[in-house]
């Protein structure tokens, strides 16, 4: 597809959604709203670590292509070519990575024979004191290395090379535990590099570098040694006392005096820490339900302000007295609660409390300041201590306040319903975050393993 027609595609698929956005009045939605914002920004950002770090480009200049450095890969590669009568003619080829030419692969072999001399000792001392693994590799960079061992004797040579051409393996491994006192073995290791150069298919091979060695008896060990003769003698007297109801344990180990203490069960400590980690959790996850639980409480009284005095204005204004208006709205509840129409609230349960008091003769202007003290909130205190003054100064203004507390009520509410949708919005922000961070996975990981 050439690029005058993906250019005409794009226009025609970007008129076919405008019409389709205004057909629907989509246009009416608010486009800036905060989930729409994160959600371009989270795209834009994805946008630019996309062509920062997932494109990466292998036309260099126009027409120049980097080879991979030595030791590299090759480099698999597709392009289109094209020009005035050729329309994206695709191609698929390799690019061989950076070699060496005869003579820089034989300055090569030197310097590794020289890294070699020192890297393949490994904790050895030198090499006429070899009783511990050498260190051998088989790939330095774009350079393999062969390693090999020949024993060499005067005398006897092929009986010789047969009992110890293993004590040296290819990866550097040393065979000589079952060495007796004073034992020893003359060999040579022998090093063969080869690699791939420039203008050849096959193997470049080095000349043959040859080390000297002499392996001896490994160190002895008193640790190891005292060990293995303890497992020796204990595993003796399991034999020799199976009849028996119990073993004893050896007190002298080569001229050494031993005492024995039982491994520590470190599981044990996981029991107290699991307990005090489990009481610490189920501890705060109370404490944060109660928080939880008064907030949702908070909001229910916040809520029920506005329709309580509303009611209360409405049975006012059609001549009942304050007390039957609370009366009233306590009995309506009552209704609910059995219809199962409503839950349980704060404000309405203390109302009921206030009902019940006044049945039983308790004084009206303590009941209203006792139930102001249990809800606690200040637009209830507020309200209460108005019907308070309404009973106790007669109702000329009673119903011009409560006018104005209406309105300052609805006001509130209002502004609530505005504050619980801003904090649904804002606990949408993490998952849309997790989201980015899935998507800035799957497109950066594959990134970085492609370089």
């Amino acid at each position: 597809m050439s690029i005058h027609k993906i250019k005409k595609s794009i226009k025609k698929l970007f008129n076919d959604n405008l019409s389709y956005f205004y057909k629907n009045n989509y246009y009416k939605y608010n486009i800036l709203s905060k989930r729409n914002m994160i959600v371009l920004i989270s795209g834009f950002i994805l946008l630019i670590l996309y062509l920062l770090v997932g494109k990466n480009s292998v036309i260099k200049d126009d027409y120049y292509i980097y080879r991979n450095e030595l030791g590299q890969p090759d480099k698999n590669i597709t392009l289109y070519a094209h020009n005035d009568s050729l329309d994206n003619l695709e191609i698929n080829f390799k690019i061989n990575s950076k070699r060496l030419n005869k003579e820089e692969a034989d300055i090569e072999f030197e310097k590794l024979y020289e890294f070699i001399l020192i890297d393949c000792l490994g904790d050895n001392q030198d090499f006429e004191h070899i009783n511990k693994n050498l260190n051998f590799k088989s790939n330095y960079n774009s350079i393999n290395a062969h390693f090999s061992f020949e024993p060499i004797s005067e005398d006897n040579y092929v009986e010789y090379y047969n009992k110890y051409n293993k004590v040296v393996d290819s990866l550097g491994n040393v065979n000589n535990k079952l060495f007796i006192d004073n034992e020893k073995v003359n060999g040579n290791i022998i090093i063969q590099f080869n690699t791939t150069i420039n203008g050849s298919d096959t193997e470049y091979k080095s000349k043959k570098y040859i080390i000297p060695i002499v392996v001896i008896k490994p160190e002895l060990d008193i640790k190891n040694d005292i060990k293995n003769t303890l497992l020796s003698e204990i595993e003796n007297e399991n034999y020799k006392s199976e009849n028996e109801d119990k073993i004893k344990l050896p007190e002298i180990i080569k001229d050494y005096s031993l005492s024995y203490t039982e491994k520590f069960d470190w599981n044990v400590i996981f029991i107290p820490i699991f307990t005090l980690l489990l009481i610490f959790i189920l501890n705060y996850n109370d404490k944060f339900k109660e928080k939880e639980q008064k907030q949702i409480n908070q909001r229910k009284l916040e809520l029920d302000y506005p329709q309580i005095i509303t009611k209360s204005l409405i049975y006012i204004n059609s001549g009942m007295t304050i007390r039957n208006s609370l009366i009233n709205i306590a009995n309506n509840y009552i209704l609910k609660l059995k219809n199962n129409n409503t839950e349980k609230r704060q404000a309405y349960e203390e109302l009921i409390v206030f009902k019940n008091k006044i049945n039983n003769g308790y004084n009206e202007i303590l009941a209203l300041e006792e139930m102001s003290k249990n809800i606690n909130d200040r637009n209830y205190t507020r309200f209460l201590n108005i019907l308070i003054q309404g009973i106790k100064n007669g109702s000329k203004d009673l119903k011009n306040i409560l006018n104005l507390e209406v309105s300052d009520a609805l006001f509130n509410r209002k502004m609530t319903a505005k504050r619980l949708g801003e904090e649904a919005s804002t606990k949408l922000i993490l998952p849309l975050l997790m989201m980015f961070f899935i998507i800035l996975v799957v497109i950066v990981v594959p990134a970085f393993t492609n370089m």
